[in-house]
């Protein structure tokens, strides 16, 4: 039998060692690989059926009905508007089909005679009924001309805003399938010419992947527990390989959930949910270092006759542009939140009298804006009630002196700013 030197057998064990431990990370990469192209499929697919349905409402009316086996929107068969749904597949690589009730009469699916797969009825009860008690519906196996699809079914409504459809968005497993076999083989690939470097190289290389990806693992088991506002190490995003990128796309989704979650998507301002949760550290926070803090509720004066007279892109875009006004005159550490509709309440690191002043400012840039609608120019105005924040005090019971204040101001003409 050889003698093998030490060096020899250090570089075998080494090798051996690398080697089985490479086999391992597969499995863990397999695992990790599959959570995260899922969370993406769905975020992907789930932004599919979101735009589908914006462009639905922007460029087409919602008021959905069926005449002679066709989908018609206002005055536009629908059936015949095809090019939206073809740009939005080949833009985001999903499939997209559009129904009314639960019978499919637009999508971008084709059989094998290449002919779109029109007419098909989904008679699934579970999905049926997720999706017209207005909740999105998430599924992995849908099937569909005999092929598996991770899907997404989201309620589609009509100018009543009453469910009167669905909105479907899917890619196909086989595809996603490819794909993780693509990044495995891939992953093999790099472990086994990891086996085929020095000692001190593959030690290194083998010690820090598994640092990494243990960051990434815990990572990802922190963001599947709904604890945001967490980082993953630097060390993973300084990595300039499949792990690295792994890393960087963590980072993303993370920033994606957590902007979802805290920020109204019309208006970008925060959400009445993240905003009470800011308000609650925000109110402790002032308990003890007594600065002074004073709440203000903002109200657009007559928005539901611009929505009526308008319609609601105009109104949206009142939203907005009021929105970005209050953003620009609320710098951290003062915040904005979306309360609902068209009122906003605005938390102000400032005495009472120093927020009238800047509650001034933002009513008179209002009522300076100008808006244009059926070629007509018109403005809207801005109400606001204040009230200051007492430390120790339930915040709900300064939001509610600063909406009776700005009850006060509806009361005595609007446009105007009532404090206590």
């Amino acid at each position: 039998m050889k003698n093998f030197k030490i060096k020899d057998k250090i570089l075998f064990f080494t090798v051996a060692f690398v080697f089985l431990f490479a086999l391992l990370i597969d499995v863990c990469s397999q695992e990790i690989i599959s959570r995260m192209m899922e969370a993406d499929i769905y975020k992907t697919i789930n932004g599919v059926c979101c735009e589908t349905s914006y462009i639905l409402k922007e460029k087409y009316s919602t008021d959905f009905r069926i005449e002679e086996e066709k989908l018609i929107a206002g005055d536009t068969v629908l059936s015949n508007e095809l090019e939206f749904l073809d740009h939005l597949k080949e833009h985001f690589e999903s499939e997209i089909s559009i129904f009314y009730g639960n019978k499919r009469y637009l999508t971008t699916i084709r059989g094998k005679n290449g002919l779109r797969i029109t007419g098909t009825v989904q008679d699934n009860e579970k999905i049926i009924s997720t999706v017209f008690r207005g909740k999105t519906y998430q599924a992995r196996n849908v099937m569909i001309n005999g092929d598996k699809y991770y899907g997404v079914y989201r309620p589609l409504w009509n100018s009543s805003n009453e469910i009167c459809g669905m909105v479907f968005a899917g890619i196909s497993t086989s595809s996603v399938t490819n794909t993780k076999i693509h990044l495995l083989f891939t992953i093999l690939i790099i472990s086994a010419v990891s086996c085929l470097v020095g000692i001190l190289i593959v030690s290194v290389f083998t010690n820090r992947m598994c640092m990494d990806l243990y960051y990434i693992r815990v990572f990802l088991d922190r963001l599947s527990k709904n604890e945001m506002g967490i980082s993953l190490n630097e060390s993973v995003l300084r990595r300039h390989d499949e792990i690295g990128e792994l890393g960087v796309h963590s980072v993303h989704i993370s920033r994606n959930i957590t902007e979802l979650m805290n920020t109204d998507p019309l208006t970008h301002l925060m959400n009445r949910r993240s905003g009470l949760q800011l308000i609650k550290t925000t109110c402790n926070r002032n308990v003890m270092d007594s600065r002074p803090l004073t709440f203000a509720m903002g109200d657009i004066d007559f928005f539901k006759q611009v929505n009526d007279t308008y319609g609601h892109a105009i109104g949206d875009d009142v939203l907005i542009k009021i929105s970005d006004i209050i953003k620009d005159m609320c710098a951290s550490p003062d915040f904005a939140i979306r309360w609902g509709g068209e009122e906003f309440l605005l938390v102000m690191h400032k005495t009472q009298e120093e927020t009238v002043e800047v509650l001034e400012q933002i009513r008179t840039c209002v009522e300076k804006l100008d808006f244009a609608a059926q070629d007509k120019i018109f403005r809207v105005t801005i109400t606001f009630g204040v009230s200051p924040f007492t430390p120790g005090e339930d915040s709900y019971d300064t939001i509610h002196r600063a909406d009776t204040n700005l009850y006060k101001g509806k009361e005595s003409g609007r446009n105007t700013i009532i404090s206590e």
